[in-house]
C-alpha cells in the first residue's frame, strides 16, 4: 500500500524510522533505503529489524547525485502511495490508517489528489517547531486551513517537509528532483506537484521529525521547501533561500534571474489577483477602470517578458503559468469593461 523512501547516513536515526513504520497498523508496506555509507553490519541490523515484520526491503546504493537516486527510486515504486523522508522521521502509530481513510474520502470529493499533507513537528534536541506555520503564529498553530492548498498560501506563507506528505505514486513518477537547485530542489518538487493536481492539507498532527544527535545538526540539511517571506521584506529580491540556493556564477540558474523572477512572480500572483478582485467590485466608471487596467496589464506584460528572458528553465516558470491565468482573467475584465463602455 505504501512505500517509504529513506535516505540513510545515520544508523540510530534510521532504526527509529524503521521502528515507527513497523508500528503502523497497516501492513503490506515497502521500504526503499538509499544507502550512502552503511556498512555490511549496519545493513544486517536493518534486515534483522524487518525480519519479523511484513515489510519488504530494497536497498539502493547511493551515487554522487542524491536527486538522481531519488528519481530512480521513485520509478521503482509498485505501491499506490509513497512517503519520502530522512532518517529520524517518526509518525504516530495510526498515521497510515487514519490518513488513508481521509485520503480516500478526499479523492471521492476532489478526484485523485497529488499529495495529502499532515501537520508535523521538528525536534532536534535543542529546538522544536511546528512545520505548518505562518509568520503571525509561528510555533503555535498550523497556518493552512483544512482543505485544498492554494498556490499563494503554499508558496509564500507556509512550509512543510516531504515527510509530512503522502504522495500519489502515479503523479510523482511524472516529475523529477532537480539537483542543480540544491536545497530548493524540494521546494521546486512540491511546486511541480501542485501544478499536476491538488494537494490536500489536514490539521491533524501525525508527523514528528526527531534527531537525537550530539551535535547541533541533523543528519541531513533540512528541506527548504517553503520558507515564509518576512512581512517587512519590501525588497523581495533578497529572499534568503534563493540567494543561498545558487551554486556559483557559472550555474545556468543565475542569481539575478532567480531573485528577480521570484520577486516579480510574487507580485503577479498576489498583487494582480488583488487587482482583479478590486476591479470586479469597483465603482469606477468603465473608462476609469479600463485606464487603470490597461496600465497594470501593460506594466506586468513588460515584467513577464523580462522574466522569461532571464529565467530560461527555472522552476518559477511554473508560477508564470499561474500568472498567465490571472492575465487571462484580467483581459476578460478589460474586454467586458470596454464592451460596456461602448
Amino acid at each position: 500500500m505504501f512505500t517509504f523512501i529513506i535516505r540513510h547516513k545515520n544508523l540510530p536515526a534510521l532504526k527509529a524510522t524503521i521502528s515507527s513504520i513497523i508500528k503502523q497498523n497497516i501492513c503490506d508496506n515497502e521500504i526503499i533505503i538509499l544507502n550512502y555509507n552503511a556498512s555490511d553490519a549496519d545493513l544486517l541490523q536493518i534486515k534483522h529489524e524487518l525480519s519479523l515484520s511484513s515489510l519488504s526491503l530494497k536497498i539502493v546504493s547511493g551515487s554522487d547525485c542524491w536527486a538522481s537516486d531519488l528519481n530512480d527510486s521513485i520509478l521503482m515504486l509498485t505501491t499506490p502511495y509513497c512517503i519520502i523522508c530522512d532518517e529520524g522521521t517518526v509518525w504516530s502509530p495510526d498515521y497510515l490508517k487514519i490518513s488513508l481513510s481521509q485520503l480516500l474520502e478526499v479523492n471521492k470529493k476532489y478526484g485523485e489528489i497529488t499529495a495529502y499533507v499532515s501537520r508535523g513537528v521538528e525536534n532536534y534536541g535543542y529546538y522544536s517547531k511546528n512545520t505548518f506555520r505562518t509568520k503571525d503564529i509561528i510555533h503555535i498553530m498550523p497556518s493552512l486551513p483544512e482543505g485544498i492548498m492554494s498556490i499563494s498560501n503554499m508558496i509564500f506563507e507556509n512550509q512543510f517537509t516531504l515527510a509530512q506528505a503522502i504522495l500519489n505514486s502515479d503523479f510523482i513518477k511524472k516529475i523529477k528532483f532537480n539537483a542543480v537547485l540544491n536545497t530548493t530542489a524540494y521546494w521546486d518538487y512540491c511546486t511541480q506537484l501542485m501544478f499536476l493536481g491538488n494537494i490536500y492539507a489536514t490539521n491533524q498532527l501525525h508527523t514528528f521529525l526527531y534527531y537525537d544527535l550530539k551535535d547541533n545538526q541533523p543528519p541531513w540539511p533540512q528541506n527548504y521547501i517553503l520558507r515564509p517571506i518576512p512581512e517587512n521584506d519590501k525588497k523581495i529580491l533578497h529572499n534568503y533561500i534563493f540567494r543561498k540556493s545558487i551554486e556559483d556564477k557559472n550555474s545556468p540558474y543565475n542569481r539575478i534571474a532567480t531573485e528577480r523572477g521570484f520577486g516579480h512572480v510574487y507580485h503577479l500572483v498576489n498583487t494582480l489577483a488583488d487587482r482583479v478582485r478590486y476591479l470586479e467590485t469597483s465603482n469606477h466608471s468603465s473608462h476609469e477602470a479600463l485606464d487603470v487596467l490597461s496600465r497594470q496589464v501593460s506594466i506586468q506584460n513588460e515584467v513577464i517578458d523580462d522574466v522569461k528572458k532571464l529565467s530560461h528553465n527555472l522552476s518559477y516558470n511554473a508560477f508564470l503559468l499561474k500568472a498567465d491565468k490571472i492575465f487571462d482573467k484580467l483581459w476578460n475584465i478589460k474586454r467586458k469593461i470596454f464592451s460596456n463602455g461602448k
